[in-house]
């Protein structure tokens, strides 16, 4: 009876485990600011999130400012197709996050990937056309790579300061 008793109590441990676990995974808790048009991100979500393309029945056009900062528990994100702008911010001081997949059709992308230091490789869709000093500070980024034409950089005293000595720059050959 005793090495019975021994298996209830370590699965019984285990499942203490295994709730404790799921309990710290937060699920993002979205809501959309109708009157500023963005997603306003509530909770601290971690590990891969998707920001979803339609919150209380708008679409996702723009991220709040700050939406994401400081949060080093996300690990990858991913864009929805309806965004066209990241706000300021957004995107920074985020020691964990190691990929980003943005979307066609983003048009405006903010001060953003800063300070994310295991980004190591980012691709600027070609319909990206303003980036308001965006990139640096992103000690592992060794490969930006740019879609179409290179956006209009404003701001350029903020843009690709910090970086490796080894990174690179890729644009399409039609850009040279």
């Amino acid at each position: 009876m005793k090495p019975m008793k021994r298996i209830l109590w370590m699965l019984l441990a285990l499942a203490v485990l295994l709730c404790a676990t799921a309990a710290l995974a937060e699920e993002p808790q979205w809501s959309y600011d109708s009157g500023n048009m963005y997603l306003e991100l509530e909770g601290n979500p971690n590990g891969d999130v998707t920001v979803p393309a339609e919150v209380d029945g708008y679409a996702v056009n723009a991220i709040k400012y700050n939406a994401f900062n400081s949060n080093s528990a996300i690990t990858s994100l991913t864009m929805p197709d309806t965004l066209r702008a990241i706000q300021n911010g957004a995107i920074c001081w985020m020691d964990g996050l190691t990929s980003v997949t943005l979307n066609d059709g983003l048009e405006y992308i903010g001060n953003n990937f800063q300070n994310c230091p295991s980004l190591t490789s980012l691709t600027i869709p070609a319909s990206v056309r303003i980036m308001d000093g965006a990139i640096g500070s992103c000690a592992d980024l060794k490969e930006i790579r740019f879609e179409g034409a290179c956006p209009l950089f404003l701001n350029t005293d903020w843009s690709f300061g910090g970086m490796c000595e080894d990174y690179v720059i890729y644009v399409p050959d039609d850009q040279l």
